[in-house]
Formats: C-alpha cells, sequence, structure tokens
C-alpha cells in the first residue's frame, strides 16, 4: 500500500515538475535580468547594499548586493523605480526601464557623513529569500561593537558560531583588524561554497572600510586594573592587575574626490598576575601568582586614490610589535620557567578595482609581509618535570625567526547571459629564516613527586647542537565559479578550485563545489540552502622547517630512556656510559613521509531559514565535515619487543598524512529586532550548536599513545564540545544608555587520562590504562556573561545632507553628499565575566599526579575597563 502511495505521488510530482519546466522556459525568454554593479566615490563595490526594485503596478522586489557590489534578479520588463540604500550613504533613486535580456547598469551612492544619531529605519523585507547564505550587522550593531581590535576579532569570532572564522578586510586576509569607527560594513558568509574560499568549516567575516570623502577620526583611551577587577579565584588576596589602552584615528580627503588618506595609531601596556597551582618537593601546596606583562603598539596608513570614473586604487601599510615578560609561567611552572617574547609585523597591501563596461569587474591584489618573533629564557638551567606536579629551571627556549611573504591574486567577474562567473587565481611565496635553540641544557622528567624525592627520573632527552635553516615556499590556487538562478526561486553555484604546493608532489587537487538556495514555492519568508564541496590544505612551513634542522647529524636529540625492569633506576647519570638501570637511545631525527599528501576536507551542509514575523528570523542548518589525509606524527623507530627497526638512530618522528577527522555540528538560531517607541531598536541573535568532532591527533606534532598501532588514538577531538549556547543582545535601557550582552556556554571540554608511564619506550608519557580510549574524560560546563554600557552625547548638530552628485543611471537623480561634520563623545564601560563566575579550566588526566580529576587554572575573573571615545 505504501509502495503504491509512492508511485503515484512521484508520477503527480514528475508530471509537475514538466509543467514547471516548460512554464519556467517560457517566462525566462521573457524576463529581465536586471544586473546592478553598485559601488562609492572611489569605484570600490559596496556589498551587502539593500535594492528594491518598484514596478508601477504590483508588489516591489528586494534583493541584496554580493560581496563586490553586484546584485542580480530576474524581473518583469516594464517601467520601474530603482532604490538602492546601504548605511553610511544616501539612498538611490531613478526610474528605469526594463527591457527583455539582460541588463547592466552601475550605481554610484554618495556617502553621508557622520550623524550624531543614526536614523531608525523600519524592518525590510524579509531576509529568508536571499540567495547567500549571508547575514549582515546593521549600523546600530556596528556600533555596539568593541572599539579595540582585539577585543572586536574575538567578539565577530564568537558571532560566527563554532567552526571559527576567516578575517577578510577590503578582499586582504590577515592583519589586525581597524577601529570601529572606520568599519562601513560586516558581512557574515556561512557554509560557503565558493570557489575562492580555501577554508572549510569556517564561516568568513568580510569587512568593509569607509571611504575617505569626508574628514573625520576618532580618539579613545580605556583604563583598568585591579581596583575595579576581582580577585583570582585561585588567590588568597587581590593581585595587582592593569591595562592602559590609548587608539587615535584620523581621515579625510587629500585631493577632493580623487584622493584621501586615513591614519590610526594604536599602544595597549597591560600586566597580570598568573597564579600558580603546583606542589613542591614536600608535596605541599604552592600558592603563588608572578607578574608578566604584555605591550603592543602599532599603526596603520592607508590612500585611496581615484585613477577614473571606473578605476580605483587603494593602498594599505600596517607596522605592529610586541612584547612579553614573565611568559609562560603560572599552572605547574614556577617563576624561574619564565621567558621573555618579541614579535614585529609590517604589512604592505594594494588593490586595484576597475569596472570594465557594463559586464566585467577586475579586483587585482598585492600583499606583502615581513615578520619576526624571538624569545630566549631567563634561566639557563637544566628542566626539572615532575609529571603534573611542578616544573622548574629553565623555559629552555632560545629562538629568533623571520619570515618575508608575497601574495598576488586577480578575481575576475562577468556575466554571459544568466550567468554570473568569477575566474581568478592566488599565488603565495615565502622565505623563512630560523634560528631555534631548544633544550639545550637537558630536561629531567620523573613520574612522580615519589620519584623526584627518590633520585629517581624516569628520562633523560637533550638536543645538542645548533643549526640555522632558510629556505621558500609556494603555494597557488586557480578557481572559476558560476552562480545563475535556473528559476526565480532556485538559485545554483558551481565551482572548481585547484591548489598546489612546491612541498607536495601531487599537483593536482580538483576540488568540486555546488550550492543551492531554494524559496520553496515561490516563498519570500523562507528558504533552503544546500551545498557540497572538498577542501585541500596547506602542509605547513614550520613541519617542514623541523625536517631540516633535526637531521641526526648536524643536530642531534638523544634520551636516555629508565627500563624499570628491576623496579630501579640509578639517582646520577653519566651520558658518556650507561648506568644501571639506565638505555642510552641513539641520536633521534625528524622526518617527513616520502608520499606526503595534501590534507582534504569534505564538508556538506543543509540549511532552512523562515521569517516568522518581519522581526524575527528562524536559522537552522546541519553541517558534516570529513578529513582526510591529515597530517599527524609517528615514531616509526620505536621499539618492536625491545629492539628499535633502525639501531643506528633513537626516536625518528615522522610527518605523516594518514589522519582523519569526523565532524558533525547542528545549529538552530533565532535573530530578533524590536522596534521600540522613540528609541534605537532592540536586537537579540540565540544560537544553540549540537556538535560530534572526532580525530586521531589534535595537532601535526601530536605522537599517539602506541606508534606501533596509531589507529587506537582515534577518539573525540579537543573541540568536541557537545553543546554551545550563544545569546547576544543589544537594547536602550535608561537614560540614553544602550546595553550589549554576550553570553556564552559550553559543555565540558574532553580530556585524556592517562597513567603517566612509558611502559612502551617511545620517549611520550601519554599510555593509557587498557581499556580507555583517547579523550574519554570531561570538564565542567562553563558560562561566562560579558556586559558593555555606553552613552554617547553629541557635540554638534546633525549633518545637513544636498541634493546632486548621483551617478548612473537615470542621471543625477540621486541624492548625496553633505555639508558640516559631526562631533559626539561616548562614555563606555567594558565588563568581562560581569557575574565573576569561576570557570575552570586545565583538567588534569595523569592517574600519578595529586590533581587527577582536577582543574589546574581557571577562566579571567571579572574584568572592568572603562573609557572614553572622541568622533570628530
Amino acid at each position: 500500500m505504501l509502495g503504491m502511495h509512492l508511485t503515484k505521488h512521484l508520477v503527480v510530482a514528475a508530471s509537475l515538475v514538466s509543467l514547471a519546466s516548460s512554464a519556467f522556459a517560457q517566462t525566462a525568454a521573457n524576463q529581465t535580468q536586471l544586473r546592478l554593479i553598485i559601488v562609492d566615490q572611489t569605484g570600490a563595490g559596496i556589498p551587502a547594499a539593500t535594492v528594491t526594485v518598484k514596478p508601477a503596478a504590483g508588489e516591489p522586489t528586494e534583493f541584496t548586493a554580493d560581496d563586490h557590489g553586484v546584485a542580480a534578479s530576474n524581473l518583469t520588463p516594464g517601467q520601474v523605480t530603482v532604490h538602492v540604500e546601504f548605511p553610511g550613504f544616501m539612498p538611490f533613486d531613478a526610474p528605469l526601464t526594463l527591457k527583455r535580456g539582460a541588463m547592466n547598469q552601475t550605481v554610484t551612492l554618495q556617502i553621508e557623513g557622520f550623524k550624531a544619531e543614526v536614523e531608525v529605519s523600519q524592518a525590510s523585507a524579509p531576509e529568508a529569500s536571499k540567495s547567500a547564505s549571508s547575514f549582515s550587522l546593521t549600523q546600530e550593531e556596528l556600533d555596539a561593537l568593541p572599539d579595540d581590535p582585539d577585543e572586536l576579532a574575538d567578539y565577530l569570532s564568537s558571532m560566527a558560531g563554532p567552526g571559527g572564522a576567516t578575517f577578510f578586510m577590503n578582499g586582504f586576509s590577515g592583519g589586525r583588524l581597524p577601529s570601529r569607527d572606520q568599519i562601513r560594513s560586516i558581512r557574515f558568509r556561512q557554509n560557503n561554497y565558493a570557489s575562492d574560499n580555501h577554508d572549510a568549516g569556517r564561516a568568513q567575516i568580510e569587512i568593509i572600510t569607509k571611504p575617505n570623502t569626508n574628514w573625520g577620526g576618532s580618539g579613545s583611551v580605556t583604563l583598568g586594573g585591579d581596583a575595579f577587577n576581582a580577585r583570582q579565584p585561585q588567590q588568597l588576596v587581590e593581585t595587582p592587575s592593569q591595562e592602559r589602552n590609548v587608539q587615535f584615528g584620523l581621515r579625510g580627503p587629500i585631493v577632493a574626490g580623487k584622493t584621501s588618506f586615513s591614519f590610526q595609531a594604536n599602544g595597549n601596556s597591560r600586566f597580570n598576575s598568573n597564579p600558580i597551582v603546583a606542589v613542591n618537593e614536600a608535596g605541599a601546596r604552592i600558592n603563588d601568582a608572578v607578574r608578566s606583562t604584555n605591550d603592543q603598539n602599532g599603526f596603520q596608513f592607508g590612500l585611496e586614490h581615484s585613477l577614473s570614473a571606473s578605476q580605483s586604487l587603494i593602498f594599505n601599510l600596517q607596522r605592529s610589535a610586541t612584547e612579553g615578560l614573565n611568559q609562560g609561567v603560572g599552572g605547574f611552572n614556577l617563576p624561574e620557567r619564565a621567558s621573555t617574547r618579541t614579535s614585529d609585523s609590517t604589512q604592505f597591501r594594494a588593490r586595484l578595482q576597475s569596472v570594465l563596461g557594463t559586464k566585467y569587474l577586475n579586483e587585482a591584489r598585492l600583499q606583502l609581509t615581513t615578520s619576526g618573533n624571538a624569545a630566549f629564557s631567563a634561566s639557563s638551567a637544566q628542566t626539572i618535570v615532575v609529571q603534573d606536579a611542578f616544573t622548574r629551571g629553565g623555559a629552555g627556549v632560545n629562538s629568533d625567526s623571520s619570515t618575508k611573504r608575497l601574495e598576488l591574486a586577480d578575481n575576475f567577474d562577468f556575466t554571459v547571459g544568466k550567468h554570473q562567473m568569477r575566474a581568478g587565481a592566488l599565488v603565495e611565496g615565502a622565505f623563512y629564516s630560523n634560528f631555534d635553540e631548544r633544550n639545550a641544557a637537558g630536561t629531567w622528567t620523573y613520574r612522580t613527586i615519589e620519584d623526584f624525592t627518590a633520585g629517581l627520573p624516569a628520562q633523560f632527552s637533550q638536543r645538542l647542537g645548533t643549526l640555522d635553516t632558510a629556505f621558500s615556499q609556494y603555494q597557488a590556487g586557480v578557481y572559476w565559479s558560476d552562480e545563475f538562478r535556473v528559476h526565480r526561486d532556485l538559485t545554483l553555484g558551481l565551482g572548481v578550485r585547484n591548489e598546489l604546493q612546491s612541498r607536495i608532489d601531487d599537483k593536482l587537487n580538483l576540488m568540486p563545489r555546488i550550492g543551492l538556495t531554494w524559496a520553496p514555492f515561490g516563498s519570500q519568508t523562507s528558504a533552503i540552502r544546500g551545498g557540497y564541496g572538498l577542501f585541500y590544505d596547506w602542509y605547513d612551513a614550520s613541519l617542514y622547517d623541523q625536517t631540516l634542522r633535526v637531521d641526526g647529524t648536524a643536530v642531534r636529540d638523544i634520551r636516555v630512556s629508565c627500563i624499570e625492569a628491576n623496579d630501579y633506576c640509578a639517582s646520577v647519570v653519566n651520558l658518556d656510559a650507561v648506568a644501571a638501570g639506565l638505555t642510552m637511545t641513539p641520536s633521534g631525527r625528524i622526518q617527513a613521509s616520502d608520499n606526503l599528501q595534501m590534507p582534504r576536507v569534505h564538508q556538506a551542509s543543509i540549511s532552512y531559514d523562515r521569517q516568522l514575523t518581519p522581526n524575527i528570523m528562524l536559522q537552522t542548518s546541519y553541517q558534516v565535515l570529513r578529513g582526510a589525509n591529515l597530517m599527524r606524527s609517528r615514531n616509526v623507530n620505536a621499539p618492536v619487543d625491545g629492539v628499535r627497526p633502525n639501531p643506528a638512530f633513537g626516536d625518528i618522528t615522522q610527518f605523516e598524512s594518514t589522519g582523519r577527522s569526523s565532524s558533525d555540528r547542528l545549529t538552530v538560531g533565532t535573530r530578533v529586532r524590536l522596534q521600540l517607541k522613540n528609541q534605537q531598536p532592540a536586537m537579540f541573535n540565540v544560537n544553540y550548536t549540537f556538535g560530534h568532532e572526532k580525530n586521531f591527533a589534535d595537532g601535526a606534532t601530536s605522537l599517539p599513545s602506541d606508534n606501533l598501532n596509531p589507529d587506537l588514538d582515534w577518539g573525540p577531538s579537543r573541540q568536541d564540545i557537545r553543546h554551545r549556547l550563544q545569546l547576544q543582545a543589544q537594547a536602550p535601557i535608561l537614560f540614553g544608555i544602550r546595553g550589549n550582552v554576550n553570553l556564552n556556554v559550553s559543555s565540558g571540554v574532553p580530556y585524556n587520562m592517562t597513567t603517566g608511564r612509558d611502559d612502551n619506550d617511545d620517549g611520550v608519557f601519554n599510555d593509557r590504562p587498557e581499556g580507555v580510549t583517547r579523550n574519554s574524560l570531561r570538564g565542567d560546563t562553563t558560562w561566562g556573561l560579558n556586559l558593555n554600557l555606553s552613552r554617547r552625547f553629541s557635540l554638534s548638530g546633525v549633518n545637513t545632507p544636498v541634493r546632486g552628485g548621483g551617478q548612473g543611471f537615470g542621471g543625477p537623480g540621486g541624492r548625496g553628499g553633505n555639508v558640516g561634520g559631526g562631533k559626539s563623545m561616548e562614555f563606555f564601560v567594558q565588563a568581562q565575566n560581569v557575574l565573576n563566575h569561576v570557570t575552570h579550566t586545565g583538567y588534569t588526566g595523569n592517574l600519578s599526579s595529586p590533581f587527577f580529576g582536577l582543574a589546574t587554572s581557571v577562566g579571567q575573573p571579572r574584568d572592568v575597563n572603562l573609557g572614553i571615545r572622541f568622533n570628530f
């Protein structure tokens, strides 16, 4: 009976599809394929601009520009009015006659200038049926973001979800984010299957900065310290802490309508006291804290130049430097383990964007980056490790490295009929120069406090010799994509990408991509999205550097292992002879497998979005990630029945592309926008994620518990957090004060149960009890509530708009430009962990440790900063 009903439904469905296809073929031939290129006064594309096309009779049609400012839709021919708007720009209105076939037009929006009070607009047409799985922040949401670039990055990453995010600023990845006042728009692209996307499972956060056509700037000072903060939960008394942050920015025209600049400088100085949670030689608890400092300063300088009405050129220079003192202290690490770490980076960027005719857009990018990192220990003494009890002696680090990187990219967007296509290429080359002298004094490892007091070491390891390495590495990607409307309810995207790398023999690594958006039965309030894509990843240069450095000849890793056949170890070790109960292995080395392949990830997802009311959006998605050929390490010379396969060497660590991973995530969320009477709107975002994630290793350098059978380590990843809940709210409170609340709740993080022994003598103390799988233990649920309060005061009147200056079809019928200026002052309070909830982290799974099953570190206690910001 069920089969008969199913057959009947299939016949009816096939008939409907046939009729719909015939009707669509007739409809498509009688429609207008309108494509608008929306740009600012410099010719740069404006992403996420809203386009509304209103016919003389009937309902208006709304659609949104993509990340390059291109907006497209199939429409009915006839007389219409086109309305284009985006926060910070004057709206554009013009009549247009739609004709059958493809029509391409350019719209130039004029910047609106600063306003002391943000204009409030009613919720626009439903978002669910838009073609891309993306959303952009409103102006109110932008105004409530943190001003500090580092805090801004953390906040946006949290919004992106558990998979993490890749940041792009004006098309470039990497680098420091701009301050809030320089940002024109922020757009999130999730489940992105576009062929120009390299990263699997991660959202893309695209940040577009404001054009510098008007004079403006900002300055801010943020202060914080232990006078406002709560006591560290692991400390009996308040420990000193302090933060000082200063920022200044200025932007404006050099030649009106032609050339403009922007400048931003920042400085941050902070220190805190890291608690030590350890025991001493007698087994008594140590209750101490060490002050560590972090200083950062930098600047950005940008230049925008309009070469012509259709070409714009952008230059950007960034410079930053950091210094950290007393790093690496806290937890089991005693004060003598401190080290100093410094870093610096200089980055130059150039972008040329050209609008060619009415169907072509080209973007060429150049990025040059030089960076350096150095670290050295405060003490040169030998390191003493009593596992999960205490670690003392020198940090064993002495390094100095530099990297010079060149990136060239070009994207060419064009239209062929109903097809919006992109072809592009990305080439990266880097030169690395590294000096790294670690563990030069050697490390003694003891299993327990009792072994330490008895003078029974379990292992001694040391790296002998130094070697400066210098090498280059290249990687490239080429891609093509096509997005077109199969039907007014269905948009399909196809693409393919190929990546290759100089250290990988296989140069053909094709990655097909497909994505679709379907508005069921012409629905304007719901959409189903899905897709599949193959993604490759790079072989990291730091891994290749280790294979050059530790070759077993110029640089040797030695290890003296205690074989407790008679349950006895000598208390004094002579490295020139074999002491009683001790075995000295020959030199070890690090190498790469002969058949390395690029790691790859298969990604698939399906989502359903529905506009429940004009102010409430429901979003659900299910994402699957399956990784293969992932990088992991293995000691290929681990003893077999006490005998090493290659007796000429000791431990041989080999990088192999034999790992795999599995990840499933179900996310349910809602976005709510409430318009309050005579006030700015209130906005709420709530997301819940249920997920599983497994792998063999949590890093390419992680060794398995059994090197002869590494697949035994299949188990939960460190990112296998089953439940995550996130709530973000922005709302006016009283007396013009606006609040921003961010709540994050996560179930326990998995951690590993170990015996604290190395019974198989492979050099790693991660053996597990028989029958216990990797990362089988779980920590406690964690949560934190952050609160920001701000109050803005206008110091001048609202800008006065003037007419004229609009460009594009219909002549100068748009509105744009402004005269005058706007000034404001804003007071703000930023409170991290405002309820001072104790979040336990750093659980110990070593059965031999006195801290087994306990958390040895905690999250940050309540931290409050006060600040003032001026905009002009």
